[in-house]
C-alpha cells in the first residue's frame, strides 16, 4: 500500500511540475509576443519622428524661401 501512494504522490508531484514548466512556457510566449508587439510600436514611433522631422525640414526650406523673397522684395523696393 505504501508503494502505491508513493507513486501516486509521485505521479501528482510530476503532473504539477510539468503543469508549473508549461504555465512558465505560456508566459514566455506571452512575453516574446509582447516584445515583439513593443518593437514594432517602436517601429511606428521612429517612422513617426522621421516623417515629423521631414515636415520641420520642409518647412524650413519653405521658410527660407518666403524670407528670401521678401528680402527680395524689399530690395526691389528700396532700389525703386
Amino acid at each position: 500500500m505504501d508503494r502505491f501512494i508513493y507513486q501516486v504522490n509521485v505521479n501528482a508531484m510530476t503532473a504539477l511540475l510539468v503543469n508549473e514548466l508549461n504555465t512558465i512556457q505560456d508566459r514566455e510566449n506571452a512575453l516574446e509576443i509582447e516584445a515583439k508587439n513593443l518593437q514594432i510600436e517602436q517601429l511606428k514611433i521612429d517612422r513617426a519622428k522621421q516623417a515629423v522631422k521631414a515636415d520641420r525640414d520642409r518647412l524650413q526650406v519653405q521658410r527660407w524661401e518666403i524670407l528670401s523673397r521678401l528680402q527680395e522684395f524689399s530690395n526691389e523696393l528700396y532700389q525703386n
